[in-house]
């Protein structure tokens, strides 16, 4: 009975090893897509017969940041009269004020601009985006969260594309305002740039489903009404109508090349809100719709990559279990007679994930750098960004699980502090925070958990997982220890510069 335990086991463990390897080679596969030159057609521009274009911005308690939102729309190059900007306005803090005054004076320049206020938050994001849609004028519908910073041409490098009739949606890249004020936001950015640059573009030229972001796009209103709308069931409405409109035909544009400035959660905590909403998002969206992927009439190839993308939350569930198991095969290892050098399985993966994230960032990402400081930038955060990966690991397995069963979950903004100016500030203003959850509970057990195993290794003189077990064990404890910190307080707020990073 207890081999049998012990076969299971293993079995298990070297089932994540093989679904994180198999996951890194397909990010491999989109990194050789990427390099292709996808063929957009795009139209001369003419300013006489653009089409109208509504953008909508949604807000929920955007006090640091609304403002220079505003601005920033107002001032977008776009024939007037052909343009309406509608503020989907939720919050329930100073934030209608602040619009309400920001917006007086752009009204008497005679811009066209509505303060749209709802009843309720009912649905959310989702529910105020549809709400705003049913006033909309435009043809096309561009959308912007609070901490997004277009520039002034943003509509005229896009709009031409949708001259392609078949063009349902289009994204652009985003940018990232506060890259350097932390290693945590520079960890992020390493992230991120993975994420547009290897696998958006290379769905986009490999001719694969991919998603709209929620912001710095536009829609085809026609796509919209067509694939059925803003719906709220799922924490990720982007990708849930990405989805809904590719099934129906349409076609999404990513434009690598262009850039939309925005903001990184500058701290662990925003992060992590962010991360649970789309982990769950994505596992419900995923729950929503690959049985009808399955069904459609994509080719093989695109199924296979559509379900690859759509489950590429669960690479947390196997970072999680290949550390929890780790513990027990530390005995298990030696009583099956297992031979340890198929564990190069992981390391594999690892490296494979090394290429691609170099790729992204080296030659694309870090252009602003010198090529020899970009080398040793990748040096010192690539490492650093796998300790993160695995620390959050069991916060992003209990969104997915809860994606995967159906367990709802109110849809939680992520914080924005307005990082815009120079020097950005060493403290952040304060938000409203939750609780400490369970979730902090249960990283301190695994960090318990975590050192029985680097004690067991020790004992026993084992050392196939204790090299694992310290990382796993700093991780974990890098994790709570940032999500437990207070913040501090905003009156405190300091606008000294920041000591400037060597990496």
């Amino acid at each position: 009975m207890i081999q049998t335990i012990s076969w299971v086991i293993a079995c298990l463990f070297l089932a994540a090893c093989l679904h994180i390897t198999f996951f890194s080679w397909v990010q491999l596969q989109l990194l050789y897509f990427s390099r292709r030159i996808p063929r957009h057609p795009k139209f001369f521009v003419n300013t006489t017969s653009l089409p109208l274009v509504t953008i909508q911005l949604p807000v929920y308690n955007e006090k640091y940041v609304v403002k220079k939102l505003i601005e920033k729309i107002c001032a977008m190059e776009y024939p007037a009269g052909r343009l309406e900007i509608q503020i989907l306005d939720d919050s329930t803090d100073e934030t209608s004020e602040i619009i309400t005054d920001t917006i007086t004076r752009y009204q008497q320049q005679g811009i066209c601009i509505t303060h749209i206020r709802r009843k309720n938050r009912q649905g959310y994001k989702a529910g105020a985006l549809q709400h705003g849609l049913q006033t909309a004028k435009g043809e096309l519908i561009a959308i912007f969260d609070a901490d997004f910073r277009p520039k002034a041409d943003f509509l005229l490098k896009t709009v031409p594309y949708f001259h392609d009739k078949k063009v349902g949606a289009l994204q652009t890249r985003w940018g990232y305002l506060n890259e350097d004020f932390s290693l945590l936001t520079k960890l992020q950015a390493v992230l991120l740039n993975n994420h547009f640059i290897i696998e958006q573009s290379g769905r986009d030229a490999g001719g694969l489903t991919l998603q709209f972001n929620g912001t710095a796009g536009l829609w085809r209103k026609q796509t919209i009404l067509d694939a059925g709308g803003w719906q709220s069931d799922t924490l990720l409405e982007d990708v849930d109508l990405s989805y809904r409109a590719q099934l129906k035909g349409w076609k999404i544009v990513f434009l690598k090349d262009l850039v939309c400035p925005a903001e990184i959660p500058p701290d662990l905590k925003a992060l992590k809100v962010q991360q649970f909403r789309w982990m769950q998002g994505q596992a419900e969206v995923a729950r929503k719709h690959l049985a009808a992927i399955w069904k459609s009439d994509f080719s093989l190839f695109k199924k296979f990559h559509a379900t690859m993308h759509l489950t590429s939350c669960y690479v947390f569930v196997s970072i999680l279990l290949t550390a929890l198991l780790s513990v027990p095969m530390i005995y298990i290892i030696q009583d099956l007679g297992i031979d340890s050098t198929w564990l190069a399985l992981v390391s594999a993966g690892f490296l494979l994930s090394g290429i691609v994230f170099f790729y992204a960032n080296y030659f694309i990402g870090w252009q602003h750098f010198p090529k020899s400081k970009r080398v040793l930038r990748f040096m010192l955060l690539f490492p650093l960004l796998l300790l993160y990966s695995m620390g959050l690991a069991f916060h992003n397995t209990v969104a997915v699980c809860k994606g995967l069963l159906g367990i709802k979950t109110p849809f939680y903004r992520t914080p924005k502090y307005d990082m815009t100016h120079s020097p950005l500030p060493k403290a952040l203003p304060k938000y409203k925070t939750h609780p400490v959850s369970f979730m902090a509970a249960a990283e301190f057990c695994l960090i318990l958990y975590f050192s029985v195993g680097i004690g067991i290794g020790l004992y026993t003189r084992h050392y196939t997982f204790l090299s694992y077990n310290i990382v796993l064990a700093i991780a974990y404890t890098v994790v709570l220890v940032q999500s437990v910190e207070i913040e501090p307080n905003p009156k405190r707020r300091q606008t000294k510069p920041a000591k400037k990073a060597n990496f």
